[in-house]
Parts: structure tokens; sequence; C-alpha cells
């Protein structure tokens, strides 16, 4: 009968160490301290470098939060998709929900909602004006390479898209009357005006609605490391906005809450 019990209670505790071992082994480990890599992809405003920008700024300071660095390094935005599906990076930003699940171009795990791209279309004030999507039909539209658009927009076969290197590159066209109008986000575009006369800046005209608002997110690896960092950032970003970190990061920016707030 002693034997028995002492058969158990071995029993029971090399089941208690094994199960104690299965844990310490398969459970993904997230060290204090610990640096990761990030990619994001540069947009006036809130993506300028690994140090500048609201996004950038509010990635840093959630990471920091939970004691981690973080490494962000800017590519172009199709280079971007091809390094996060590698081995180094673990966080990519910002995509949209369109952008990222199953039977998407980018598998990976959203955080809570950072920003939201609100498109506009601006054409010239000498012409008549644009308030939407019905009214581009028939014109040559500017957008720019690598970023997503509304599919009225890029599958509609009565509109001609002429595609720009970069958002400053698509204002140049239209006021060199090489585009009829362009479709941009208000941050960055408000942001590159900055970088024209005064002059130039009046011959603008915005829609007076957007015509499209997605929320964008930063985007972690779909993987034990991954799912954990990101719900512990996605918790740090809702306390963030709470808080007023957000507002007060943004608005160092030029950004309106509009941007960030649902």
């Amino acid at each position: 009968m002693k034997s028995q019990r002492k058969l158990r209670h071995t029993f029971c505790f090399s089941y208690v160490c094994a199960l104690f071992l299965f844990v310490f082994l398969f459970t993904p480990s997230i060290s204090e301290g610990q640096t990761y890599n990030a990619a994001g992809v540069q947009i006036p405003g809130l993506v300028e470098s690994s140090s500048t920008g609201a996004m950038v700024e509010i990635l840093h300071e959630a990471m920091n939060r939970n004691t981690y660095k973080v490494n962000i390094e800017i590519f172009p935005a199709i280079r971007q998709e091809r390094v996060f599906s590698g081995t180094k990076i673990l966080i990519a930003f910002p995509f949209l929900s369109s952008e990222v699940g199953e039977g998407k171009d980018i598998q990976g795990i959203k955080s809570e909602p950072i920003h939201y791209k609100e498109d506009f279309i601006v054409n010239l004030r000498k012409n008549a004006e644009i308030t939407t999507i019905d009214d581009i039909k028939g014109m040559e539209i500017g957008l720019t390479r690598g970023f997503p658009y509304a599919e009225a927009i890029t599958q509609n076969s009565t509109i001609k898209i002429l595609y720009a290197t970069t958002d400053e590159q698509s204002i140049t066209q239209l006021l060199r009357n090489r585009v009829d109008a362009i479709i941009m986000d208000i941050t960055p575009f408000e942001s590159i005006l900055k970088n024209f006369s005064e002059k130039e800046r009046n011959q603008f005209r915005i829609s007076k609605k957007p015509i499209t608002r997605d929320p964008s997110f930063i985007v972690f690896k779909d993987s034990p490391e991954g799912r954990k960092l990101s719900q512990q950032i996605s918790k740090t970003l809702l306390q963030m906005k709470q808080d007023g970190t957000f507002e007060k990061i943004y608005s160092k920016y030029g950004v309106p809450v509009t941007a960030w707030t649902k």
C-alpha cells in the first residue's frame, strides 16, 4: 500500500516536472530590454525616419513602456512587404485591414488601430469642384505607387491612372496639369504642402469629405512571439490613447484628432 502511494507520488511529481518543462520550452519568451526589428514605409508626417514621424514615435513609446526597444528601418512600400515575409523582421507598419489577413498580401496580427487613412480628392481651383468618385470618371487621376486605394478607383475602367513614385511627385504632377486630380491621404498631403509656395498652395481644392476612411495598424508576425507581443503593445496603445499620449504626439506633427479617432 505504501509502495503504491509512493509510486503515485513519484508519478505525480514526474508529471508536474514534465509539464513545467514543456511550458518553459514552448511558451514564447519575451525578455525585458529585448530589441525587435521593424519595417516602416515612408509617409510624410507619419513615418519620416527611424526616429521621427507620429507613428514612429508612437511605436517607440509603446515598446519603451513594455521595456523593449525597437530598431526601425524605412523601406519602399513594395520592398517592405518582402522583408516582412522574411525571418529578421517581427513588426511592420502601417497596413490597412484590406492588406492583412487570410488571402491578403500580408499575413500577420493587427494591433489596436493607430491611424485612420482618409483619402481625399484634390484638384486645382481653376477647374470644376470634384466631390465623389463618380465625378472623376473619364479623368486622369494621380496615385502614389505602393499604397492601397479603393477598388472603385483602381478597378474602374473609366478612370485613367498615372502613378507617381512619391506623394510629392504626385502633387507636382497636378500642379503641372499632367493629371486632372490626385487622391491622397490628407495627413501626408498637408505635411507636404509646407514645401510649396503660398501661391502654389492656394491653387489646390480639397474635397469636403474623404472618399474613403480606413483604419491602419502595426502588424506583427503570426508566430507565438508575435502574437504575445501584439497583445502587449495593443493594450499599451489603448492606454496611450486614453492618457493623452496619442494626442500629444500627433499634434506635434500637426495631425488632427480625427486622424486617430473613430
